[in-house]
């Protein structure tokens, strides 16, 4: 699978001098495993999540290869008076998305 332009986008205005670092992480987290791979909506909340930390963002995909729901959690929800409330839809790509 290849990145999507969005998230090429995003990790190169996010991460600057280490989107050379970024890009090739994802692309190692693309192919580990064929019966494992993060479709473009993890691997966008793996981005927002790791807010241009390389660190994080290898733990975003680690993650994602684990346990893509909790991924999905990190990247999409945030807790609010005591209620969880999906603030991002990262099925749609990076500029498009539809905030809840």
């Amino acid at each position: 699978m290849t990145i999507p332009e969005d998230i090429r986008m995003r990790v190169q205005h996010d991460f600057q001098q280490q989107a050379e670092k970024a890009i090739s992480l994802i692309q190692n987290a693309l192919g580990q495993d064929p019966h494992h791979f993060l479709p473009p909506r993890q691997l966008r909340c793996a981005v927002f999540v790791a807010q241009g930390d390389t660190g994080t963002l290898q733990q975003a995909l680690q993650l994602g290869l684990t346990d893509c729901r909790d991924l999905i959690m990190w990247g999409e929800y945030v807790v609010q008076d005591g209620k969880l409330v999906r603030k991002h839809n990262w099925n749609d790509p990076f500029g498009e998305e539809v905030n809840s």
